[in-house]
């Protein structure tokens, strides 16, 4: 089916002549703070005309409309008005971004509809910024590295088979011993004190997994790191939160999982894990980058890993006499709980927010015909990779946690992971609650009716007595 153009986009058309031509002759400083804006909005504008359908083209144009809003401010700080004009246009063609990037979204089975606001446009733009980030900040793989790749992989799917990985994905996960030692010192970040554990993960995958020897080089991740929030002197409920990709980095988790709320309002014991190949245990300066390598295995290893350290940080706390366990998730965080809930059935709650289910859908999306054309010369069956990672797929095994006790929070505006993700584990779980948000990624949370579900779920699952009201969200 053909998909109509939209004339929206010539609002990013306009809004980077308006910087190109309008505000880029104006010396050469003038010219660099123009031409970055101005170039993003005529591609994304234009490319949508002309490629319809391209869903990768609005986070180019949401880019440069926010640049755009950015940068206008110095040029009206030394008095060009012309500045005036290319911020609105560039902030209304955030909006369009946004906007059209929601029309290109299918409707799903049992995803609520919600009707298209500007506010609703522009958080969806939002997401589509922080899609472009992630993009151009990626690693690109040689093409030895993706040859090298696609053999794991193959290796991977043979292996897999012969194991019972595949028919039992379970039986991928080995119960870890409880943790010998830990070091626990005081530490804090955006004025929020806690304690900072580390422990030894231990993992040590079978040697035959294809990736082992790579994994195991990475000397940081074999550290674990957990930031603590704990009450002195009585035992406590815990709530263990799983970070986002890319986080894991204290200040952002704190805020993120509104901690101080967790831990003074609720009253809980909050355990803030950090996932594999993030904050301190990434070999690299951006957190997650090696989660999702060139190498499928290498996001197999990350969510063993994952689990395995889970299991460890579990059995520590329940050494601690915590009243109660549950766990608390946000994006891949929401991933890892899932799959979490799959393998430790003594959870009070598993509340999985905004999850993604599947990892490969979320990377084919953005799929290009040419990255379709390399990866069939390169034999690479998306079906055998769909089957590899079966092991670390929270849509692949039963969850063990009651279903009263799993909540579901999602966005319908998510641009990251699509509503069909959170969708697809919530039939998966057997239809537990859920609140839906008209909501972008970044967004959801702040969302009332998904606040109102995160608290019931917590109070209902963990809190002893009524605790106070929560706090406004961040703005």
């Amino acid at each position: 089916m053909n998909t109509p153009r939209h004339p929206a986009a010539w609002i990013a058309v306009v809004a980077g002549l308006v910087w190109l031509v309008g505000l880029a002759d104006r010396g050469w400083i003038a010219f660099l703070l123009a031409v970055l804006p101005g170039a993003l909005l005529v591609t994304g504008g234009v490319g949508t005309y002309l490629l319809p359908g391209d869903i990768r083209l609005q986070t180019v144009a949401a880019t440069g409309g926010l640049l755009g809003v950015a940068l206008s401010l110095p040029f009206l700080l030394g008095g060009v008005w012309m500045a005036l004009w290319a911020g609105v246009l560039s902030a209304a063609s955030f909006v369009a971004a946004g906007w059209i990037a929601l029309s290109l979204e299918p409707d799903y089975d049992e995803v609520p509809v919600h009707p298209p606001t500007l506010r609703y446009a522009a958080r969806a733009a939002g997401d589509e910024a922080l899609l472009f980030t992630m993009f151009t900040n990626a690693k690109r793989a040689s093409r030895d590295e993706q040859r090298s790749a696609a053999a794991e992989l193959t290796a991977a799917h043979a292996l897999f088979e012969s194991r019972g990985w595949l028919a039992d994905p379970a039986a991928f996960h080995p119960i870890p011993q409880a943790v010998a030692s830990v070091e626990i010192r005081p530490s804090s970040a955006g004025g929020v004190a806690y304690e900072h554990m580390r422990f030894d993960s231990g993992y040590a995958p079978d040697p035959a997994i294809p990736g082992t020897q790579r994994w195991l080089a990475f000397e940081k991740n074999r550290t674990a790191h957990v930031r603590v929030l704990r009450h002195a002197g009585e035992a406590r409920p815990w709530i263990i939160c799983v970070h986002g990709y890319g986080m894991g980095t204290g200040w952002i988790d704190l805020r993120a999982f509104e901690a101080q709320w967790l831990h003074h309002h609720l009253r809980l014991n909050v355990a803030l894990p950090v996932l594999p190949m993030h904050g301190p245990r990434s070999p690299r300066r951006r957190s997650g980058a090696e989660f999702f390598g060139a190498s499928l295995l290498n996001c197999v290893h990350a969510e063993a890993q994952a689990m395995w350290d889970l299991r460890r940080l579990l059995s520590w706390i329940r050494a601690q006499h915590a009243v109660r366990v549950g766990v608390y998730g946000i994006s891949l965080g929401g991933y890892t709980t899932a799959l979490f809930a799959s393998l430790e059935a003594d959870l009070a709650c598993a509340i999985a927010a905004v999850p993604a289910a599947d990892f490969l859908r979320g990377t084919t999306r953005f799929m290009t015909g040419l990255d379709a054309l390399w990866l069939q010369r390169l034999g690479v069956d998306l079906e055998v990779a769909r089957r590899v990672l079966r092991p670390i797929s929270p849509l692949a095994v039963p969850p063990k946690v009651a279903k009263e006790r799993r909540y579901i929070l999602g966005a319908t505006g998510d641009r990251l992971v699509t509503p069909d993700q959170v969708r697809d584990l919530w039939v998966h779980w057997d239809r537990p609650r859920i609140a839906w948000g008209a909501a972008s990624h970044l967004t959801a949370l702040r969302e009332p009716e998904i606040q109102s579900l995160l608290r019931d779920a917590l109070q209902t699952s963990l809190v002893d007595s009524p605790a106070e009201e929560r706090p406004a969200a961040h703005a």
